[in-house]
């Protein structure tokens, strides 16, 4: 879930790291290291709602700043 963004955009995954620091203290782990973890395949389970939601979150907001940060912005 947004790995190519996270790999490609340093804006986009600085906001994702600054998302899991928030995160990681309520949570007790990084979800960027679940999420992103070298082992991990697309056929893996992520289907614990503690960290799913939270991730959905993070990646739609890292998104949606980095796209801000672009110029691009939602018609009024």
């Amino acid at each position: 879930m947004g790995f190519e963004l996270f790999e490609a955009l340093p804006q986009f995954r600085e906001r994702m790291l600054q998302l899991d620091k928030v995160a990681s203290k309520q949570l007790g782990q990084s979800l960027v290291g679940l999420l992103y973890e070298q082992h991990r395949s697309k056929a893996d389970n992520f289907d614990r709602t503690l960290f799913t939601h939270p991730a959905i979150f993070m990646v739609e907001c890292a998104l949606a700043q980095t796209l801000l940060e672009q110029g691009l912005a939602p018609n009024e």
